[in-house]
């Protein structure tokens, strides 16, 4: 004002929190994780994390999606800018930030709501202890069923007992899944 600073002021994006153990944590669970951004190498290089690139364009983000599909590998992009949104079409799946640009919503599969990605490798704990759950309790419906059948069809297993059996093995199958929600 009148030829003097009245004021002044600094914008600057903020990492996600929790972003860099997130990222760590995946690694943990045996995910490749590759950090790319069109940030300087420093804030980058902040987070953490061994595999980063700086300072990309929105093309070449996309190029090193199409690299990592070219070797075979399956790629979850997570995003949250329209800068992001090539490499996310590109990619098997993404999950875009939903307070990001609305572009990247529209071209990933789905929306995270949360600002907070440790749930990420949270959630993929939870759906491998499901996917464990799960195989075991039909190898044990496979099994109990082939044994309860044999027994049955021999007539050594009177009707009533076979349907109170049936019943307890789906009650423990049950109870067994219910363990995930603890």
């Amino acid at each position: 004002m009148n030829g003097e600073l009245a004021a002044a002021a600094a914008v600057e994006e903020c990492l996600l929190e929790g972003a860099g153990a997130a990222l760590r944590d995946l690694e943990s669970l045996g995910f490749r994780t590759l950090l790319t951004t069109g940030d300087a190498a420093l804030r980058a290089r902040a987070v953490g994390i061994r595999e980063w690139h700086a300072g990309l364009s929105p093309t070449a983000k996309r190029d090193i999606v199409e690299r990592l599909r070219a070797e075979g590998r399956k790629v979850l992009y997570v995003g949250d800018g329209v800068n992001d949104a090539a490499a996310m079409a590109a990619s098997h799946a993404g999950i875009a930030i939903s307070s990001g640009a609305p572009l990247a919503s529209e071209v990933a599969e789905v929306s995270w709501d949360g600002r907070r990605l440790e749930a990420l490798p949270a959630g993929i704990r939870f759906a491998r202890r499901a996917v464990a759950l799960a195989r075991s309790n039909l190898l044990y419906a496979a099994v109990y069923n082939l044994l309860a059948a044999s027994i049955a069809a021999a007539g050594m297993l009177h009707p009533v007992t076979a349907a109170l059996v049936m019943t307890s093995s789906s009650l423990f199958v049950t109870w067994r899944a219910s363990r995930l929600l603890e």
